[in-house]
């Protein structure tokens, strides 16, 4: 049976049902337009960035107890978002990263019968749920089969750890264990911000290309280094 997962629920598990499978837009590319005078038609430039999707799902539920309650529950899952990741059971090995929520009401036909329509905003691209396991690194080429990519960079160590990504340097200053997300451009430890870790090098200097990615690392006196993961945060269009 097709089912929703959002919020770390199924729509199933509400008691409520999708009523046909929905359509996966297509992203669009951004372009500026320039209009030339004397020149006829446009000029269309793009950086390569893409428009947000939205996935409009069309839910029903019967409900012959407690209609009104039904709808509070509903509400709470659209409404107290803990998890943002939005899958569809036919694609499960994908997600999509939902950024607004649109819905205007549930209408009520023959008092039992409820329905409504939620559109999700999400970003352009499906992430892969195998890209969120981290891989340790151990001097081999990683290869990126998929998009370009910002991982997250998971470094237990001692002093300075230089890394050498498709041959951009960046030093980090570890203390035990540094997390580096470049999608955020930030560092923690244990949570907590350290900005201070990345001595020198930029947060784009680790981010994956398409192809092969060559990645070195090495320590600096008197440091030492237990292990490097990355979580690859794979995606797709």
């Amino acid at each position: 049976m097709f089912f929703v997962y959002f919020n770390g629920k199924r729509d199933l598990d509400l008691g409520i049902k999708t009523i046909k499978r929905p359509s996966i837009p297509i992203p669009k590319k951004r372009y500026k337009t320039t209009t030339v005078s004397g020149k006829d038609g446009d000029y269309y430039t793009t950086n390569g960035e893409y428009e947000d999707i939205t996935i409009p799902v069309d839910f029903n539920f019967i409900d012959r107890t407690n209609f009104h309650a039904k709808c509070r529950q509903i509400d709470k899952w659209l409404n107290k978002i803990k998890d943002y990741q939005l899958k569809f059971s036919d694609d499960l090995g994908v997600f999509y990263k939902v950024k607004k929520i649109e819905c205007d009401e549930i209408e009520r036909v023959y008092k039992v019968l409820g329905k409504f329509t939620v559109k999700f905003t999400c970003d352009p691209y499906a992430w892969l749920v195998e890209g969120q396991q981290s891989i340790t690194l151990n001097g081999n080429n990683i290869i990126n089969d998929f998009e370009a990519t910002k991982p997250i960079y998971i470094i237990n160590a001692e002093g300075l750890i230089t890394l050498k990504v498709n041959g951009k340097e960046v030093t980090i200053n570890v203390g035990q264990q540094v997390t580096i997300n470049t999608e955020l451009q930030l560092c923690f430890k244990n949570k907590e911000l350290i900005n201070l870790a990345l001595k020198t090098g930029k947060f784009e200097d680790l981010y994956l290309n398409e192809g092969i990615n060559t990645i070195e690392y090495s320590v600096g006196t008197s440091g030492t280094l237990a292990s490097i993961q990355l979580i690859p945060n794979w995606k797709t269009l």
